[in-house]
């Protein structure tokens, strides 16, 4: 599987070097590696607290948009010539939290190291890489984690396989918008690696769901896919990683980053007051028209 980012989260920093270098001499070609910084614990587990979320934040948006120089990635440094515009001598003119869709990896896969507050670095990527465990006796040990890691990477690629051909299906349930969907979505969206059990997961979850075009939610509303003809907008500059990521992908796969929901009233009626929404940007919102539109991340499209 070409063009793979993976990012190791509560990995010690004592065995940094030694699990990089295993994984990059195992993996040759199409992958780049991460490591955010972390302590090691008496108790043999990570603690994800505050700073080291945004260090994970930090190294998932690093292996994915190339802000920093590095020895191996997917795109250029910013300040050499562009590889898509070379012969005209043409420099990035891409914004932090931009991506070029040639050079971007085609998926990214968090590998995480069992320990407290693992709620808190899912809540904050959001779903935007394929989250796999690590295995818990390998903490701190480097051969084992290089080991642990390559097996889940094997996991997450069989994964990805039976997700990426959802991501350019509209009406997959796997895009759907996990904090204002609600209705049990997280559910299906831990994914199990026994990919048998998740296909039949996921279309038990559409049968029971997706009528009429659109899929049945709390309060009596309704997510709609916008058709390809009406989609309209990009995915631009973010200054937050966890924007940023979430703008390109959902699962570990990329995804159209035009799609959103219309999401409406069951009733027929405009919103005007009866309905209260979430955006990850600006908080609550309280739509006014007969259509909010709604991005796959929880954000709304433009005013909504």
């Amino acid at each position: 599987m070409a063009n793979t980012a993976v990012i190791l989260a509560g990995v010690p920093s004592a065995i940094h070097s030694a699990v990089l270098a295993g994984l990059r001499a195992h993996y040759s070609t199409g992958y780049v590696f991460r490591v955010a910084s972390s302590r090691l614990h008496k108790d043999d587990k990570a603690h994800y607290g505050d700073e080291e979320v945004e260090s994970i934040l930090d190294a998932c948006r690093d292996a994915v948009f190339g802000e920093k120089k590095r020895p191996s990635s997917f795109c250029r440094n910013p300040t050499q010539h562009c590889q898509l515009n070379h012969s005209g001598g043409k420099r990035c003119s891409l914004a932090d939290g931009q991506t070029c869709s040639l050079l971007k990896p085609d998926h990214i896969i968090l590998l995480y190291q069992p320990g407290e507050n693992i709620k808190k670095l899912q809540e904050a990527l959001h779903y935007s890489p394929l989250a796999v465990s690590l295995g818990e006796q390998c903490y701190g040990r480097a051969g084992r984690t290089v080991a642990s890691a390559i097996d889940a990477i094997s996991k997450g690629r069989a994964a990805i396989a039976h997700l990426r051909d959802h991501m350019t299906s509209l009406n997959s349930p796997y895009l759907l918008p996990p904090i204002n969907y609600g209705m049990g979505i997280e559910k299906l969206f831990k994914i199990d690696f026994d990919i048998e059990k998740q296909q039949k997961k996921v279309k038990s979850f559409r049968v029971d769901r997706f009528a009429d075009r659109a899929y049945k939610a709390k309060g009596d509303l309704r997510f709609t896919p916008s058709s390809a003809e009406i989609q309209h907008g990009a995915a631009g500059p973010q200054d937050r990683a966890d924007i940023a990521l979430t703008r390109h992908f959902r699962l570990g796969c990329t995804y159209e980053d035009k799609f959103h929901f219309d999401v409406t009233r069951a009733d027929g009626h405009v919103h005007k007051g009866r309905t209260t929404l979430f955006c990850r940007l600006n908080g609550i919102w309280k739509p006014e028209k007969i259509n909010a539109n709604l991005l796959i991340d929880d954000c709304m499209r433009g005013n909504g």
